[in-house]
């Protein structure tokens, strides 16, 4: 399932015009380039970042797939200029784009919050948190 909510983040990234060749999967680290010194902006990266399992107790549990809480974070890399004319309305399409939207598990993305992650010259970088419940 870790594979498919994956894909689900990055197709829908792919399908905001401004990101459609510039989105990619990040399975290293916490940020991809966080000092944002080789991805040219805008740009965005889905990093698995969290599982969580719901069941108190899985030694007592029969032979099941875990379910929990998978969290993703969107690395979103934006230029320094035209912040209200173009940079943070597109942060904004970003979590209206994933937000509430059915994830492959059936059940629907959250957006837990969103915090800027690195600023530097020509290049802010916002850390954009998305859950979803499903069976591992």
């Amino acid at each position: 399932m870790l594979a498919e909510l994956a894909q689900d983040l990055l197709t829908t990234l792919q399908s905001i015009p401004a990101l459609a060749t510039s989105s990619g999967l990040d399975l290293l680290g916490d940020m991809p380039d966080p000092g944002a010194a080789k991805v040219v902006p805008p740009a965005a990266w889905v990093i698995p970042k969290d599982w969580e399992n719901f069941e108190d107790d899985a030694a007592i549990l029969p032979a099941a797939a875990p379910n929990g809480r998978h969290e993703f974070v969107v690395g979103l890399y934006l230029p320094t200029t035209a912040q209200i004319a173009t940079q943070l309305p597109l942060l904004n399409s970003v979590i209206d784009a994933i937000h509430g939207t059915a994830s492959p598990s059936g059940q629907r993305w959250y957006c837990r919050k969103y915090s800027r992650a690195a600023t530097n010259p020509g290049v802010m970088v916002y850390a954009i948190v998305f859950a979803v419940s499903a069976s591992f």
